[in-house]
């Protein structure tokens, strides 16, 4: 750095400091990967993680799903129950798998826990929670 001109050792230091984020970077990022590696391990034992599977390093809990204005996004499936006279959310559910079937049940469950019992509401869902199972429960608790 002494045999640099004033004005060239500002842009190695900038370089040096760009090269030291990124080897951190590379550091943190095998680290989490080893991590990830002994999760596998220890829930799926000696088999190894298959080519295609892809890991999330900064949250391993959300999905890869297919959305209908952004292609695949790397994400989680939001339901809500909305009062449509008061226009208000009853209730939530958050979830990482991408079918909406599977939603329905947890989100009348979540919404029972903070509301009360939805016995005598009317359920309007669009043909992405259709199901057997799932209007067999409606109607068992009383939802039309």
């Amino acid at each position: 750095m002494e045999n640099l001109e004033p004005e060239r050792q500002e842009v190695a230091l900038e370089i040096l400091n760009y090269i030291a984020f990124v080897s951190n970077r590379v550091v943190l990022m095998e680290d989490e990967k080893t991590e990830l590696e002994s999760r596998w391990e220890a829930v799926s034992g000696d088999k190894k993680i298959p080519e295609n599977q892809q890991i999330n390093f900064t949250d391993s809990d959300s999905c890869i799903m297919t959305t209908k204005h952004q292609d695949i996004q790397q994400c989680y499936n939001n339901f809500a129950i909305i009062d449509d006279k008061a226009n208000i959310i009853l209730g939530t559910y958050t979830s990482n798998n991408t079918n909406d079937q599977l939603g329905l049940i947890p989100t009348i469950e979540n919404t029972e826990k903070t509301y009360g019992s939805l016995e005598g509401f009317q359920l309007g869902a669009d043909a992405g929670f259709f199901s057997a199972d799932n209007i067999i429960y409606a109607e068992g608790k009383g939802i039309s």
